[in-house]
């Protein structure tokens, strides 16, 4: 679980910032629970209860600005306490006309290094990992992060952007600039980390 959290930040926290993050209270370092080796190969289709009063509105007022906007189709979540409601509308492929339902799968962009961020914070709180461990410490065996004139790159520099790596992988050579990730392996990324060399501290 370590390795592949670290894996995923290297993935998605490139871009060097000036303002730090809060800081987060840092518990005794514990082991990390084993992740599943379960594999899911066909999609669990959940039933969803009805709408409440408040879900209806939402529901209204989304469907009028997808009749007004276009949109495709969308999945929305409204969650108060211990409340939880969805709605799916809308198809999840245009070409072969598959609806979008509770298993539906989106690509968020930015929005992961969010997630990502909450989810190393959750592990800091539970001891797992420390802001402060190298990076590299995290990376599959034959995959190495270089340091800056001994200055290794941490958890909190890619958490905060202050990493000091390029804004973009230099072996990323997209065949589509609309969509620069799609062609783009964890092969190419590893290839990437094993030559860069930092040029500037983190």
């Amino acid at each position: 679980m370590k390795r592949l959290f670290s894996a995923l930040f290297l993935s998605t926290l490139w871009v060097a910032c000036e303002k730090p993050a809060p800081a987060i209270e840092q518990a005794p370092k514990t082991e990390a629970p084993q992740a599943s080796s379960e594999i899911i190969t066909e999609p669990i289709i959940r039933p969803v209860p009805p709408l409440g009063p408040e879900g209806k509105r939402y529901e209204d007022a989304f469907l009028a600005r997808m009749a007004t906007d276009g949109y495709v189709g969308a999945a929305i979540a409204i969650v108060d306490g211990d409340t939880e409601e969805f709605m799916f509308h809308g198809l999840a492929d245009p070409k072969n006309g598959s609806n979008i339902h509770m298993e539906s799968l989106f690509e968020i962009g930015s929005i992961t290094k969010t997630f990502t961020t909450l989810v190393l914070a959750d592990m800091v709180i539970k001891g797992e990992v420390g802001l402060d461990d190298p990076a590299a410490d995290y990376l599959p065996d034959g995959v190495r992060l270089m340091s800056f004139e001994d200055q290794p790159i941490t958890l909190k520099h890619l958490a905060t952007h202050m990493s000091g790596m390029p804004r973009m992988p230099y072996n990323l050579i997209p065949k589509d600039f609309n969509n620069p990730y799609a062609d783009y392996t964890e092969d190419n990324l590893k290839a990437f980390l094993n030559v860069y060399n930092p040029v500037r501290a983190p």
